[in-house]
């Protein structure tokens, strides 16, 4: 999957479950740059 706003390959940042047992996952994006970069991927030195 491709972020729609830089373009880069997103990763699965984590899979949900649902009360009706389905699965969502949640995909965030690698690029520090982006706004779509979750901060919580960001190594603590940085």
């Amino acid at each position: 999957m491709l972020c729609e706003t830089c373009g880069l390959e997103m990763i699965i940042y984590r899979v949900e479950e649902k009360e009706d047992g389905s699965r969502e996952t949640v995909y965030a994006c690698r690029n520090p740059q982006c706004p779509r970069f979750d901060k919580r991927l960001k190594k603590p030195d940085q």
